[in-house]
């Protein structure tokens, strides 16, 4: 458990590698991959534009103090979001 952030993170042994293509650490590091939080959370938006956005906002949402820039992946899930607004308005 990481005291300073109040929650478990992974830790790797040396002959582990880190497979960047299908399970990157900035995806997998709560109890639950991010595709599948994005899978269950898109499946009631009416349409794949919304569902599309949806996706992102959260995407970039779960991993933004994972990525190095924090500041950037919060710019993306508000353009996402923003997206999301104009095609319900």
């Amino acid at each position: 458990m990481d005291k300073d952030r109040g929650r478990c993170t992974l830790k790797l042994k040396k002959q582990e590698s880190i497979d960047l293509v299908n399970h990157p650490p900035h995806y997998n590091d709560g109890r639950y991959e991010t595709i599948d939080i994005i899978n269950d959370s898109v499946d009631a938006a009416p349409s794949p534009q919304l569902a599309y956005a949806h996706g992102n906002v959260i995407k970039y949402i779960l991993r933004m103090w994972l990525k190095g820039n924090a500041l950037e992946d919060a710019k993306k899930a508000r353009w996402y979001l923003n997206k999301i607004i104009e095609i319900l308005e």
